[in-house]
């Protein structure tokens, strides 16, 4: 019987024979029939591909799977051979991407690993594990992982879960009791506990005891795990609990991050495609669209479109390095081929060609660049090889230090921000500067300018996308009653809605607002507010009315005039490039009249103006 949650089942009509002769001539010949692969490999079941891999090496004597790579490029061919790979050995090999290298990749190895819950599914990515690497799938994690981390990871992997649906009420209250002494109810939080409970307790029994939990305590097990845990251990305990309670939930939330914000997590988005369109695809579409207000396929077709710089096809960190090397090497230094690689590459590949070249030659590449290049040039090279979160919180802390504070950088970067975004910066900063963002904003701003940025670190912004009309009316009201119709400014009322609410809602807040006052909510901030808190309500309203828009205004401000505020300039630059930058420069000419990149040339020359307009070129 056909699983009914999945968008990809056995194919009726299955002919493998039929498959393969279609496939061979998609791939022979002059050029590739790329749409007679996708009509193929994407309608069929896993076990229906790998028989067609079988039978097209019977009659042609190939292997399918080197065909197929060497006829495809770039992401299109990643998601095509990852289609083509076993289930399970697709999954041990993302795993072991995940701890191969610098540095390991905790949130795939919980998103892969948690959800395979019992025993079954469990044995079977081990044993894949195993036979590809040579090597058990628990020992690697031991090496690689370490702490109350590492020993969640590892009773996961004991697959000891209860498989049965029963609930046992005294068991549950039991649970809850050892719950809370465990966690909220001591000093320091007895980790094994939830680990005992979390992990071999059955998801219904589960379920049961987080509902008794909130009621007995008056807090969702979530909020819990977020007070009593932090870093690696929270994030994965908060995915168990996650896919406890609704797991087609915690994969669209995993989908959503992987597109939303600066670029995309091509790897994660894969993964998940890939894995669960034979298994929820379906309710996780459903979950996505409740969520977040937009179909699945509408966010993906979008989030593939915007961008001007997207992952190269022909992609070769080793070639790129020995490039770049040799553009560097010797007398003078070649910057054409310097912009031609880094401003043709996205963030995720010039770490990789980082990487590659220190193991190459053995010298770090940053250092590199900055002993080769000079001036405004320079810094654009030197920001675009620097990983974006912690471009952003190094612009941050510039924003802060030195004769008073960069106001509109600070709202620039905080109000377009997801709440992912804004809780990563926050962790990024506070370990590169050994001081919480937070408090680094109460010493350098004051006032309700002050209390505006601290709601904009809470990442508390509604992101389901949905707009309730009664309480569209309830906000508006309550916003003509905080300005329009009192006695000075509730600034507070404006910093609660402004700052929680999400863009769809907001939106039609402001159409309702507009209704109530013949006024717009612009012209009520210009009125009622003044100086930065007033540029930062703007700025949100900017940003919700047209993101690209905003940031079209800030880059025309960054140009005209006097001079050129080149920071704003190269910020905005290499961190849209790979989000939205075409809708950008559309917004731009549209606005003034003249192209962002006719604009950028007349502004800013030679090889800094080279490198910002072939970032910024379709």
């Amino acid at each position: 019987m056909a699983n009914e949650d999945a968008t990809v089942t056995d194919y009726e009509d299955f002919d493998a024979e039929h498959d393969s002769e279609v496939l061979r001539k998609a791939m022979k010949g002059f050029g590739t029939d790329e749409q007679a692969i996708i009509d193929v490999l994407a309608y069929r079941s896993n076990d229906q591909r790998l028989e067609i891999v079988k039978t097209y090496k019977t009659m042609f004597g190939k292997d399918l799977v080197d065909n197929l790579k060497s006829e495809l490029t770039g992401k299109f061919e990643d998601v095509i051979v990852a289609v083509m790979t076993p289930h399970y050995e697709f999954l041990a090999k993302e795993v072991h991407k995940a701890m191969k290298g610098l540095g390991t990749d905790e949130v795939t190895l919980v998103e892969v690993i948690v959800p395979l819950y019992f025993s079954d599914p469990i044995s079977l990515l081990k044993q894949s594990y195993e036979k590809l690497y040579k090597k058990s799938l628990e020992d690697a994690i031991t090496s690689e992982c370490s702490g109350h981390f590492r020993r969640l990871l590892v009773s996961v992997l004991q697959g000891l879960r209860d498989p049965t649906e029963q609930v046992d009420e005294d068991l549950v209250h039991s649970d809850v009791q050892e719950l809370h002494e465990a966690g909220e109810g001591q000093w320091g939080t007895d980790e094994s506990v939830f680990n005992k409970i979390l992990l071999n307790r059955n998801y219904a029994h589960l379920r049961r005891v987080f509902d008794v939990y909130e009621q007995e305590f008056s807090r969702s097990m979530e909020t819990v795990i977020e007070k009593e845990m932090s870093g690696d251990l929270q994030m994965a305990f908060l995915a168990v609990v996650k896919s406890i309670q609704n797991p087609p939930a915690y994969f669209a939330e995993r989908l959503y991050k992987s597109m939303k914000g600066m670029g995309t997590d091509d790897k994660t988005l894969i993964r998940i495609v890939v894995t669960r369109s034979e298994i929820d695809m379906k309710s996780i579409k459903e979950e996505f669209v409740s969520k977040y207000g937009r179909t699945l396929q509408h966010f993906i077709a979008g989030d593939c479109k915007m961008a001007t710089v997207v992952p190269f096809d022909e992609f070769d960190p080793e070639q790129d390095a020995e490039t770049l090397r040799a553009a560097m090497k010797g007398f003078g230094t070649d910057e054409k081929a310097i912009i031609d690689i880094l401003a043709r590459r996205t963030n995720y590949q010039r770490q990789e060609i980082s990487l590659t070249y220190k193991s190459s030659f053995g010298k770090d590449l940053i250092n590199d660049l900055k002993s080769e290049l000079t001036g405004n040039f320079e810094d654009a090279v030197l920001a675009v090889m620097t990983p974006k979160i912690e471009f952003l919180a190094k612009e941050i802390k510039d924003a802060v230090s030195g004769l008073g504070t960069d106001e509109e950088t600070l709202i620039e970067i905080l109000v377009p921000s997801a709440n992912y975004e804004t809780q990563e910066l926050q962790n990024e900063y506070e370990e590169k500067y050994g001081k919480s963002l937070e408090d680094a904003v109460i010493g350098e701003t004051s006032g309700h300018f002050r209390r505006l940025l601290i709601s904009l670190l809470c990442s508390n912004r509604d992101e389901s996308c949905v707009a309730a009309m009664d309480e569209v009316a309830d906000d508006a009201r309550l916003l003509v009653d905080a300005g329009e119709n009192s006695w000075g400014t509730d600034e507070s009322a404006f910093n609660k809605i402004l700052v929680t609410r999400n863009f769809n809602h907001l939106n039609a807040v402001f159409n309702e607002y507009e209704k109530l006052t013949d006024r717009t909510i612009e012209e009520s901030i210009e009125s009622e507010t003044s100086g930065d808190l007033q540029m930062g309500y703007l700025s949100i309203v900017k940003c919700v009315r047209n993101t690209a828009s905003f940031f079209a205004e800030r880059l025309y401000r960054s140009m005209k005039g006097m001079g050129t505020d080149d920071k704003t300039l190269i910020r905005i630059v290499v961190i849209r490039c790979e989000e939205d930058m075409i809708e950008i420069k559309r917004e731009f000419e549209a606005a003034y009249g003249k192209t962002l990149d006719d604009f950028i040339s007349d502004d800013v020359s030679g090889d800094y103006k080279r490198f910002l307009l072939t970032l910024i070129q379709e």
